[in-house]
């Protein structure tokens, strides 16, 4: 039986996968940037369009850190091979709402983690988002900050680490995570299992839902 993969993997295990035994998605930019140059065999999804309905694997480093190690890039575009139909009737992990993440921000023995960049949570600037700021109570880490210099996710004695010091006392499952549109908060969901401390609640309507439904907020507001 065919161990399941973790939930992230490097360049190196990539290499070492056997073929037709996984499905590599490119979750880049664009399309043209998919057509100009992919790894070999991947397929692409498209972040508004298709990435809802594929749950994905994420691979450390990206597609440098692959070619780096010697995986194949290619032109060619890949048409995804037929495949039985696959009933998926709701989300496997955590989900939090608006509700919950007004109630965990609020303190006590829950936390909010808002994975936005320094200045969006502080409301500097707000490039997506109607209103700029952040949920009052919610403690910023930015989803960049798992990474090292050459775009791979720490060790996981660091993030560990990392996320200990943050969290304190609160255990994982008291805490939510939320970016601005339930995308990249994904990231530190990963980041925090790669850590051993499980996988937290993802508030997937994040600032784009809490920012249009007159909700309290917090920073420089605009």
């Amino acid at each position: 039986m065919q161990q399941p993969l973790p939930p992230i993997i490097g360049p190196k295990e990539l290499l070492l996968l056997p073929k037709g035994g996984y499905i590599l998605i490119d979750a880049g930019p664009s399309r043209e940037r998919y057509n100009d140059t992919h790894l070999q065999g991947a397929l692409y999804a498209d972040l508004n369009a298709d990435l809802a309905q594929v749950p994905p694997d994420p691979k450390d480093g990206g597609m440098q850190a692959a070619q780096k190690e010697g995986f194949a890039a290619s032109h060619a575009i890949e048409t995804p091979k037929g495949r039985e139909d696959y009933t998926f009737l709701n989300w496997q992990l955590p989900t939090a709402d608006m509700d919950g993440a007004a109630t965990a921000a609020a303190g006590g023995e829950s936390i909010v983690i808002d994975v936005r960049d320094k200045e969006r949570f502080a409301g500097i600037t707000e490039p997506v988002d109607p209103i700029a700021g952040h949920i009052p109570g919610a403690i910023n880490i930015p989803f960049a900050s798992n990474l090292d210099a050459d775009g791979k996710f720490l060790s996981p004695e660091l993030l560990r680490e990392k996320y200990v010091a943050a969290l304190g006392n609160i255990p994982t499952g008291n805490v939510i995570v939320h970016c601005g549109s339930g995308v990249t908060a994904c990231h530190t969901l990963l980041a925090l299992e790669l850590a051993g401390l499980g996988i937290p609640a993802l508030y997937v309507g994040s600032w784009s839902e809490w920012s249009r439904n007159g909700k309290p907020i917090a920073g420089n507001i605009k």
